[in-house]
């Protein structure tokens, strides 16, 4: 079962590329998206590109775009510095953060696997004692 607020994780960056702040952090993340959730995200990152297409967007751009409209429908908590994440500049930060949050979402759909995988197992045995 998925906890609806997410998981939980840490963030540390000792130097921001930008700002040469330190930043420490928790955080919590949804691992799976709803549908609205997804239409939110994608919403978000066309406030802030536009319509598209997205050709002649500076690629640091959208990039930032893309992981900003994803933390901002996955993210349930946060420190009180992080706000929206919009306004900061370090992008090792955003990075850092983006990445624990792929790396929940990718940890879950992993887990899913398995348990199907063990799931058919199970059946499977089922079938050959019948």
């Amino acid at each position: 079962m998925i906890d609806p607020k997410g998981e939980r994780f840490t963030v540390h960056v000792d130097k921001g590329n930008v700002t040469g702040l330190t930043w420490n952090g928790d955080f919590r993340a949804k691992a799976i998206l709803s549908f609205s959730d997804q239409m939110r995200a994608d919403r978000l990152k066309r406030d802030m590109l536009g319509p598209g297409p997205y050709d002649g967007v500076d690629g640091e751009v959208l990039a930032q775009a893309i992981m900003l409209s994803s933390l901002a429908v996955r993210l349930t908590e946060w420190p009180k510095w992080w706000i929206n994440g919009t306004e900061h500049s370090d992008t090792n930060l955003l990075q850092e953060v983006y990445n624990n949050v792929i790396r929940i979402r990718d940890e879950y759909f992993v887990k899913m696997e398995a348990d199907g995988k063990k799931d058919q197992e199970e059946l499977k045995q089922i079938a050959e004692k019948k």
